[in-house]
């Protein structure tokens, strides 16, 4: 056993004993808590309350009369009330009775209670000052065992679980943790130190978490190994160079999945970072990583043939695009966020536009039934600014394949400029400029519909424009079905990312921050949704329509 768990110990067992010592020889205080309602309607009267002839207090309708109160037997009077009778009680320690006083009759409930007395401040003081030292004593542990991260995973058993790959690694370093994904699996940053090779390379581990599903793992290699097939071979410098799933790895006594993915070819680990986090301290510098990720895009989508293409309704291809997220989008309490799926139309900003989640919920009727076609291929499925890993070397790299599936092409293009919307304007604005954000989304949808439109500028919108400009559209001559793919793309992603937004809300502590990305994103769906080769052009009433939720 390691010294440090031996301290730990010894300290949790004395303080044990100090507790219980207190608990043994402390004398509790003897007394109760009594809580007196009464239950009349419509009066503004209010009642002297009499213990044993003793008054304690004026009683109303408003609130319950509380006071404390010593053992033994007592007798509550109710004056100035005609009707009411008296209450006797016989009172015994740590209990609070609850008392409803009606006209002509009264109810009483007995609970049992903690009562903060001297004896027991003191234990919940000393409880806190055990949890505090332990806390301090694991921090000072993780910091000196490097080798070791995340629920105790030991690093020297992966490095032998690699050799077996003939890897020849000589020692594995955890530099730090990295955004958690959806999935809820821990992700790691690790640099490889190999056997007889002078080069560093860098790896990411990801752990999954105890109540992730146990194939999400499983699919990510899947979803590695059908990139890395179907996709031109540039995209090989942009993928690990090894990816390895070792299941049943021993995380804290429990067994979990862990899955490697390394790259080649790096000189510096310390220099690693995502997107994001280039772009919120160097934002000039790493928008650059947008023109060479919209090149790798480009070389692929030359290099397609007709045999790619889909022949489908609007409807379907909207469907096929949200895939698994259609009934859980569907089903979702949007009225939890003011938002009526039961009306055909949302006004914003005085204007009436589709209501989405009406239009989804309706089925196809009300969708337009010419249909077009549209490149399918297999796609990341979830390239956000944290999957794209920018190397000392100045080249990026992909993580996460989990969500890799075959499906509309321009959905990664799409699902990246949500998250750079997001990133690098509405969670850089302040509430006071919320207004100007809506109003900036027209010229997000004219501009998806014609890329020659020129777009305004002004502080909270300058680094999403530059972005926007980078990656869309993916060559000059695009043709009238790719822009009606990339609106629908863009649609869809919009409204998953609302859908995450207020989900994240509601299970979260309520941050405004979830809420107002949210109504941004499901305000940009809607107006992108205002195209009559999706939907049938009908009459639009405001009877029939509900107001954007006002965000204070």
């Amino acid at each position: 056993m390691e010294k440090q768990y031996k301290i730990l110990i010894v300290i949790v067992v004395a303080l044990s004993l100090l507790l219980l010592s207190v608990i043994v020889f402390s004398e509790p205080e003897k007394s109760s808590l009594i809580k007196l309602k009464l239950q009349a309607e419509n009066t503004t009267a209010k009642y002297k309350t009499f213990d044993n002839n003793h008054f304690v207090g004026s009683l109303s309708s408003y609130k319950p009369l509380k006071w404390k109160r010593e053992t033994g037997f007592m007798k509550i009077i109710v004056r100035e009330k005609e009707g009411l009778s008296e209450i006797e009680l016989n009172v015994t320690a740590h209990k609070i009775y609850e008392i409803k006083l009606y006209q002509n009759k009264f109810e009483t409930k007995e609970n049992k209670i903690y009562l903060f007395t001297k004896h027991n401040i003191l234990l919940m003081a000393l409880g806190f000052i055990t949890l505090i030292i332990i806390y301090f004593m694991l921090k000072k542990r993780k910091e000196n065992t490097p080798r070791l991260f995340s629920s105790k995973i030991n690093l020297s058993h992966l490095t032998k679980l690699l050799n077996k790959e003939n890897l020849a690694v000589e020692k594995i370093n955890v530099i730090r943790k990295l955004q958690q994904g959806y999935s809820g699996s821990r992700i790691f940053l690790a640099e490889i130190f190999y056997k007889n090779i002078q080069t560093t390379n860098f790896a990411v581990i990801k752990v999954e978490s105890k109540n992730q599903h146990k194939n999400d793992l499983a699919r990510e290699i899947l979803g590695y190994k059908a990139i890395l097939e179907f996709w031109v071979s540039e995209i090989k410098e942009h993928l690990p160079q090894n990816s390895f799933l070792f299941p049943n790895i021993i995380n804290n006594r429990k067994m979990s999945n862990l899955l490697f993915s390394s790259f080649a070819d790096e000189q510096n680990t310390k220099n690693v970072e995502t997107l994001r986090e280039g772009l919120t301290t160097q934002f000039d510098t790493y928008s650059q990583h947008f023109e060479n990720i919209k090149q790798l895009y480009q070389i692929q989508f030359q290099n397609f043939d007709n045999t790619n293409k889909e022949f489908q309704i609007p409807f379907t291809h909207f469907s096929n695009i949200l895939e698994f997220k259609m009934k859980k989008i569907t089903k979702f309490a949007w009225h939890d966020f003011e938002i009526d799926k039961t009306k055909k139309s949302i006004n914003i900003n005085g204007k009436l536009f589709p209501n989405i989640i009406y239009y989804l919920n309706k089925g196809v009727k009300l969708w337009n039934d010419t249909a077009f076609s549209i490149f399918y291929f297999t796609i990341h499925g979830d390239l956000n600014l944290d999957n794209i890993i920018i190397k000392s070397d100045g080249k990026f790299v992909l993580i996460d394949f989990e969500k890799a599936r075959k499906n509309v092409f321009s959905f990664d293009f799409a699902f990246l400029l949500t998250w750079s919307a997001q990133t690098l304007m509405i969670e850089n604005s302040k509430n006071k400029d919320w207004k100007s954000l809506l109003n900036f989304i027209p010229q997000i949808v004219n501009y998806i519909k014609n890329p020659r439109k020129k777009l305004d500028s002004f502080p909270e919108v300058t680094n999403f424009k530059n972005i926007l400009q980078k990656l869309y559209p993916l060559k000059k001559d695009i043709s009238q079905n790719s822009v009606k793919a990339f609106q629908l793309s863009l649609m869809a992603a919009t409204l998953l990312r609302a859908f995450y937004e207020f989900r994240d809300y509601s299970k979260s502590s309520k941050n405004i921050q979830n809420k107002k990305n949210g109504l941004f994103f499901y305000a940009l769906a809607c107006q992108l949704l205002d195209n009559p080769d999706f939907i049938i052009n009908t009459e639009v009433s405001t009877k029939d329509a509900f107001d954007l939720p006002f965000l204070e």
